[in-house]
């Protein structure tokens, strides 16, 4: 009973702390939900279960064992990172550190960046120090995020290709401005290489040093981008290692949504599939709790220009979600272990504190 008690009064005290991003949170699910809500009224609705019948538990097992898989590999990813440091930890130990991150980061508007304070956090119980463990964090999802950006500019090139019907100008405008966003994405890579900064220069850009309230965050960041720019210019072997890792990781997410339009027999062709990741990529960027609503919408887009029609998008995007879903609370209940693991002990030490004190 007392640490259920403990467990309660920790997380109200939680919620009191940061009331004002719990209070973010619900707006946002809110705001997510009504956009969720309002992609029924664009598609036929009679059409989703038809959809949904065709596929059933087996299949949505056998499906999670290729987001399973990607999961793997960016542990192995992740892995890598650390040992270029000089850090070992056990795979089952950070694939659990992994999807406790995922969890929340899926879960919250924060989205990609959500969980890399939790997971560098989590790195302290294997003695690692935060800010070592935030970078190699950092490094992980820069990797994961400049690819998705770097193929999302492919998948504008190849969508204007593909799908037809443009018009001469707009075609070339959209090409023109996918390969401007791709050579820019290029040029910080390889700035990066060099051992040159990305993210001060924009501040100075900007004209923050104007501002002295910022100036001592400006301080901060550089400070911290030093140690992210290090990897990129001293860890090179490890660099090209974790490139390649990332390349395959993202093949193996194409080859995953393929087989979710296969068993939904919704597939038409590879070409289709690499689009619908690009958009699931790109959508996954933005600030919206569980991609609610955005992958709805988007997806349907994308369905309707195809003959398989708008309720066959809907219908892939909520699968897909509850497909993330899955993982994502199963990275909550990783750090609901934890956390309660952690009281038991502080629990523990303060009983028998208490006793000894008694003597």
């Amino acid at each position: 009973m007392n640490i259920i008690q403990t467990t309660l009064r920790e997380f109200f005290k939680f919620l009191h702390t940061h009331r004002k991003k719990f209070i973010i949170l619900i707006v946002s699910f809110a705001l997510g939900l009504m956009l969720l809500g309002s992609v029924f009224s664009y598609v036929d609705i009679k059409q989703i279960p038809k959809i949904i019948m065709s596929f059933n538990v087996w299949k949505f097992l056998l499906y999670l064992l290729l987001p399973l898989c990607a999961f793997s590999i960016g542990t192995f990813r992740w892995s890598t990172i650390l040992k270029a440091y000089g850090f070992k930890v056990k795979f089952l130990t950070l694939l659990r550190y992994l999807l406790t991150g995922f969890g929340f980061s899926y879960l919250t508007p924060a989205n990609e960046a959500g969980g890399a304070p939790l997971r560098a956090y989590m790195l302290k119980n294997q003695k690692i120090p935060f800010d070592k463990g935030l970078v190699t964090v950092l490094v992980d999802d820069f990797m994961i995020i400049f690819m998705e950006l770097v193929l999302a500019g492919i998948g504008v090139i190849f969508f204007i290709i593909h799908i037809g019907g443009l018009s001469h100008k707009l075609s070339w405008l959209m090409g023109l401005v996918a390969l401007f966003f791709i050579g820019l994405l290029v040029a910080a890579y390889v700035r990066l290489m060099k051992g040159k900064p990305i993210f001060s220069p924009l501040l100075n850009l900007f004209g923050v040093k104007r501002f002295k309230k910022i100036q001592e965050t400006q301080k901060k960041i550089v400070e911290f981008e030093s140690s992210f720019i290090s990897f990129f210019n001293e860890k090179k072997k490890a660099l090209e290692k974790i490139f390649i890792i990332t390349l395959f990781d993202n093949f193996v997410s194409v080859v995953e949504t393929g087989v979710l339009l296969h068993l939904l027999g919704l597939f038409n062709g590879w070409g289709n599939v690499f689009l619908i990741r690009m958009i699931i990529n790109v959508t996954g960027l933005l600030p919206v709790p569980a991609r609610l609503g955005v992958t709805d919408w988007s997806s349907a887009g994308f369905f309707a220009t195809t003959d398989s029609g708008k309720a066959a998008g809907v219908v892939f995007s909520l699968i897909f979600r509850a497909k993330n879903l899955v993982f994502a609370f199963l990275g909550v209940g990783f750090f609901c272990y934890e956390w309660i693991r952690n009281l038991r002990i502080t629990q523990k030490l303060t009983d028998f504190v208490k006793e000894k004190m008694s003597v």
